[in-house]
């Protein structure tokens, strides 16, 4: 399993039944949240500026390879537009020996945790606000270099021994998103502030975007 998909199915563990928006507007972040820290991303994936915030077609062949593996399924729902929401959960067992870096977990863990405390407007809202989204114009790719990674390497190591020992523990990830300031205030330009609300009128309808082809590979069968 690559780290990547280490990566998703950590935060579907931490978001049974999450979207695949809500997927993955929370690795995004923790893609920008690893970057100020660490200098570089999580995932591999190639982000490009679509209509509803950061995107990557990368998301289709991680969701096939973790049902592949046997680790997530995904579950369509059908909303009363006749659109499909997918949605996917952790299978129990999970990932035995995990891969990832202790500091890469707590990122995700504590992302994805905060993430889920907020509505998807706000969610939006966030990922709006980053500089790689900030820069880029529709379909354009995302600049991740322009992260501000002046705190890289400022997380003590007394946390990092901590959550080396017990990444999941909420107290330590409530100690690690308060040293990392959490989700900063979104600030967003009107035209980026309308293109949400409009995307969050279509989610609402349960429209995704999805081709007929993804769609298909997606379902479980």
């Amino acid at each position: 399993m690559t780290e990547t998909e280490e990566a998703i199915l950590t935060i579907i563990e931490q978001w049974p039944g999450a979207t695949q928006l809500e997927l993955l507007k929370v690795l995004y972040l923790a893609d920008i949240e690893s970057r100020r820290l660490t200098g570089e991303s999580i995932s591999d994936f190639n982000w490009i500026r679509y209509h509803n915030g950061p995107f990557s077609t990368d998301i289709y062949s991680v969701l096939e390879s973790l049902k592949r593996a046997g680790v997530a399924t995904t579950r369509a729902e059908i909303a009363y537009t006749g659109k499909t929401i997918i949605h996917s959960t952790p299978v129990p067992g999970g990932i035995v020996n995990r891969k990832l870096p202790a500091l890469k977990q707590a990122i995700l863990n504590g992302v994805a945790l905060k993430a889920r405390r907020i509505t998807l407007k706000a969610l939006m809202n966030v990922a709006y606000a980053t500089p790689p989204m900030q820069s880029a114009q529709l379909r354009e790719p995302l600049n991740m270099a322009l992260v501000d990674n002046t705190r890289r390497g400022q997380i003590t190591d007394d946390l990092m021994a901590a959550l080396n020992e017990t990444p999941d523990d909420p107290v330590l990830l409530s100690m690690f998103m308060a040293d990392v300031d959490g989700f900063p205030e979104a600030q967003i330009s009107e035209q980026d502030a309308a293109d949400i609300g409009e995307a969050e009128a279509s989610l609402d309808a349960g429209e995704e975007v999805l081709s007929n082809e993804d769609m298909k590979r997606l379902l479980i069968a």
